[in-house]
């Protein structure tokens, strides 16, 4: 039986697909394809029926009930934590559950797609820890309900691994066609709207599915359908409520009360929760960055790699291409220096060593006849370069250089004797400013300063004073209007005026 055989109107949404992703015991992507003509789910105990059924259940019931297919109706141990983390075992709390797969930070992600003849949605939620905590309040969820093909569970995987939470969330800005729910009941109302259903039909469901017998359908029918008394006792509580309107004013003032009092407890948890997502999201980033470095610096380094291996390439043919032309040039030359050589290039070669070494005394010899020019020019010679006339400059060169000696010979002896003379006068001139500073120390007297002199060192021998031993010619008397005669009268005196007298007492030493 076909889709088409069913009686469903255009309106009618049914289930075509389930995808799953690090849900139970199932690791990695798994989509199951659900025929619309029926699709039966078989397979051995353990092998995951009950798991598929699950992720759909926990897509459209508030508070889904697990396993309970497995454990006959009966309630189960397990939960939306133990799907996540992967733990493996019957579900009823016995030893054998004990294995835990995906420990340390993880993620899930279950899809169901629902198709009508017009349109499709896709339901969509994700899981995950940020570390190896396995409670259920470090668990972070995300509810997702799409219209457009675009929005697939590969696409939100891709979402959440680039950008985390923030990402998923922008999605509703970004595109069209998805709606993005952090709570669970805003997802499930907006379910219920889309599908047109009570709050009881997707509770219904969730029992049916853990059926093991037929006629249990007629007890669920009856708690879900039939026996729905509360709405009944909610109105009688209503009515009773009327007596009490004071209290209840009250306990209304009192919960206003407690709701300001507690508002920036909300407020400051909604920005505690802000801000972990924003460091969930930098820690993810600050994760991703070093091997997003390191994916760029391998890819750089590998195109500079690849770059210089082939500008090594290229070097290598030019290398061995400039080889092959250097050996042709090197025959080449060969060549001709054998035909060189074989039409008289050795002649040539000698020719061209004899000329090179004319060149080099050519100017030697310039540079000597420039000198010469100079020289004669300055001693006003004939400046003419030919030999007759240099053989004439050097005989005049050497009358001038005969006269010159003689004359430097002769400056030489008259400076000799003007040496000689000025000798003595510096000797006569010492003698006289000597006997310059004795007179002027001896005014008085005209004695030459030798005697002078002796005398001093006399007095110094026989310990007396100059005075107690005076020359003959201090003796002599002259009156003040005549001392221009005494210089007269002491040479009258003869050599007695240099006679010096003595003490007996001082003579006898």
């Amino acid at each position: 039986m076909t889709q088409a055989g069913f009686a469903f109107d255009d309106q009618t949404h049914v289930l075509t697909q389930l995808e799953l992703f690090n849900w139970g015991g199932f690791q990695g992507r798994h989509q199951a394809i659900i025929d619309g003509a029926g699709t039966a789910v078989i397979g051995p105990t353990g092998s995951g029926k009950t798991t598929l059924v699950d992720a759909l259940m926990t897509l459209l019931c508030a508070n889904p009930r697990y396993n309970l297919a497995s454990t006959g109706g009966h309630e189960s141990d397990r939960d939306l934590v133990s799907y996540v983390r992967g733990i493996s075992g019957p579900g009823d709390g016995g030893a054998a559950q004990s294995h835990i797969a995906r420990q340390g930070k993880t993620i899930t992600a279950i899809s169901a797609t629902l198709a009508s003849q017009e349109h499709t949605v896709r339901l969509g939620a994700l899981f995950w820890f940020d570390d190896s905590s396995s409670a259920a309040t470090d668990m972070k969820r995300l509810w997702l309900f799409a219209v457009s093909p675009e929005q697939t569970i590969e696409h939100w995987l891709m979402l959440h691994h680039e950008g985390g939470m923030r990402a998923l969330r922008q999605q509703e800005k970004q595109s069209t066609g998805i709606w993005v729910y952090p709570s669970k009941k805003a997802f499930l109302a907006r379910l219920r709207d889309y599908f047109d259903v009570g709050e009881n039909a997707f509770t219904l469901l969730n029992r049916a599915a853990g059926l093991k017998q037929l006629n249990s359908i007629d007890d669920i029918f009856r708690e879900l359908v039939l026996d729905d008394h509360s709405a009944f006792d909610r109105a009688a509580e209503v009515a009773n409520s009327f007596d009490d309107l004071t209290e209840i004013h009250q306990e209304l003032e009192t919960a206003r009360r407690q709701q300001r009092s507690l508002q920036p407890i909300a407020t400051a948890w909604q920005r505690y929760q802000t801000l972990q997502q924003e460091l969930s999201e930098k820690q993810e980033i600050s994760r991703l960055m070093p091997v997003w470095f390191a994916e760029q610096a391998y890819r750089l380094w590998r195109a500079e790699a690849d770059r210089l291996s082939d500008a090594h390439g290229h070097a290598e043919q030019t290398q061995q291409q400039l080889q092959i032309e250097l050996t042709q040039h090197r025959k080449r030359v060969d060549d001709l220096r054998q035909a060189y050589l074989q039409i008289g290039g050795a002649s040539i070669d000698d020719l061209n060593d004899r000329i090179g070494d004319w060149q080099k005394n050519c100017g030697s010899r310039q540079l000597a006849a420039d000198q010469y020019q100079r020289l004669v020019r300055n001693l006003d010679l004939s400046e003419d370069l030919r030999a007759e006339v240099l053989d004439a400059n050097k005989r005049e060169a050497r009358t001038r250089l005969d006269i010159l000696e003689q004359e430097i010979k002769a400056a030489e002896n008259n400076a000799y004797r003007q040496g000689a003379d000025e000798q003595a006068i510096k000797t006569e001139l010492e003698q006289l400013k000597t006997e310059e500073a004795e007179v002027i120390k001896r005014p008085g007297s005209n004695l030459p300063a030798q005697f002078q002199t002796f005398r001093t060192a006399l007095a110094e021998q026989l310990n007396l004073p100059e005075a107690a031993i005076p020359f003959v010619a201090e003796l002599v008397q002259i009156k003040a209007d005549q001392q221009s005669w005494r210089g007269a009268i002491e040479r009258a005196l003869g050599s007695h005026r240099l006679r010096v007298l003595v003490p007996p007492a001082s003579a006898k030493e």
